[in-house]
């Protein structure tokens, strides 16, 4: 595995972005790495701070104002630029199983807000008032390839911009045979349809509001309420359906209907009656009907994914919210104080460059412990729980090409058993991949 991390390639974005015009005795691979390393004190993290660190790291004596005044756009654009550039690295892809061999990649992606002081609202909108609590918002979209690991799409973004804004804006680089895997949140007509003419594939939950309609009946909506009595007499875990896609019915695809557990049920029920008590309405018998039924809509093949394992295949979609989750307990990301909305900038870009770093060696790690044993698979949290353990290591690895082996091959070695995933947690994309056989 390269570095992008040498000090040639960083002093040439420091250039090219304006953050070094001239000789300073603040270095931009001092500053960088001062911010990285650094980033367990959260919210607290002060001017002091980051001055204590620069001295005893890099000897260097310098001033609260000082450091404050290089907290501008340039450096945020350096920032990105580290960022965007790490993004790039490869690292060795899973090999498909042979159910899903005929995708190129398996891409994933959600997003994830957290409030901000109200003084970042003209950068960071929030929706403000009573239920939302927060003048200003960010969001986080993240999508990432589960095959190879490559980040595809990493930006920040007010939080007023929903995910089916980002869909209609950002469904971009379409290759073919590529397979998505995003929640409601992203899916609209339009977004499928931009799949579909980019000749790739989707697998989604179908939405309360999407009209469904039989392929040999083309006027008539399918009957949920019929499919689950039917599902329910015959005892049938699973059925599918090929259907039409919207009033303009455009869209075919096929439709996989699972049987709901009751717990999901009546999860669903209570949450529905309690919003519909809230306007004076009643629950109806079809809502009933549907919400006992996983709804999925597809577009693949069913020799590419039969109807009995679309239900695990969207399940890989997990992986990037168990992403959020380490994020945000890992670095604090969400924990934020008023500070130069620049400060703020630079130390979430590079709190997201250490996260993007680490995961890269793990996903490295988890390779090399799937490819060298049997039925044992990597766990994230207790990567980034050592990562924490070997930051000095990795802080004075991070620009040295052999200490980094050297630390690669110590990750390794400690791999197996310390970053095994035990059985009773969720499964990861790697066992659900690996049994797709």
């Amino acid at each position: 595995m390269a570095t992008k991390f040498d000090k040639e390639l960083i002093g040439r974005l420091a250039k090219e972005t304006g953050f070094v015009q001239r000789k300073s005795k603040l270095k931009p691979m001092g500053f960088l790495k001062a911010l990285m390393f650094i980033y367990q004190k959260g919210k607290e993290l002060s001017l002091s701070d980051l001055c204590g660190d620069l001295y005893h790291s890099c000897e260097l004596d310098i001033r609260k104002q000082s450091i404050q005044a290089r907290f501008n756009e340039k450096a945020v654009s350096f920032l990105k630029a580290v960022l965007s550039n790490l993004l790039k690295e490869e690292i060795p892809a899973i090999k498909p199983s042979l159910l899903l061999k005929g995708f190129g990649r398996i891409r994933v992606k959600d997003s994830t807000r957290f409030a901000l002081p109200p003084s970042y609202a003209s950068v960071y909108k929030g929706h403000g008032g009573a239920t939302h609590n927060s003048e200003s918002m960010i969001s986080i979209q993240y999508e990432y390839d589960l095959l190879s690991a490559e980040t595809l799409d990493l930006r920040l973004t007010p939080g007023t911009k929903n995910d089916q804004g980002d869909a209609k804006e950002r469904t971009h680089d379409i290759r073919k045979g590529d397979l998505f895997l995003r929640d409601l949140g992203y899916v609209t007509l339009n977004y499928l349809k931009q799949i579909v003419k980019g000749e790739a594939y989707f697998l989604n939950r179908l939405g309360p509001k999407t009209t469904v309609y039989q392929t040999d009946a083309p006027e008539k909506q399918l009957d949920l309420k019929a499919c689950y009595h039917h599902m329910k007499k015959y005892q049938l875990p699973y059925t599918e359906y090929d259907v039409l896609i919207g009033k303009e019915k455009k869209i075919r695809s096929r439709l996989v209907v699972y049987l709901a557990g009751e717990g999901t049920y009546e999860k669903r029920l209570r949450k529905t009656s309690k919003q519909a008590k809230g306007y004076g309405h009643n629950v109806s018998d079809d809502f009933k009907a549907k919400a006992r039924l996983n709804l999925y809509l597809t577009n693949t093949d069913q020799k590419d994914i039969p109807a009995s394992e679309v239900q695990k295949v969207y399940g890989l979609r997990w992986q990037i919210e168990l992403v959020f989750k380490i994020w945000k307990s890992q670095t604090v990301l969400h924990r934020v104080k008023e500070m130069k909305i620049h400060r703020f900038e630079c130390q979430l870009l590079a709190r997201l460059i250490w996260l993007i770093l680490h995961w890269k060696l793990f996903m490295h790690v988890a390779h090399w412990l799937n490819a060298t044993t049997t039925n044992k698979t990597a766990s994230p949290w207790k990567y980034y729980k050592y990562a924490h353990i070997i930051n000095e290591h990795m802080r004075e690895a991070i620009n040295k090409p052999g200490k980094l082996k050297e630390l690669l091959k110590k990750l390794r070695d400690w791999a197996s058993p310390n970053f095994v995933l035990e059985k009773k947690y969720k499964q990861t994309h790697y066992e659900i991949l690996m049994m797709l056989n």
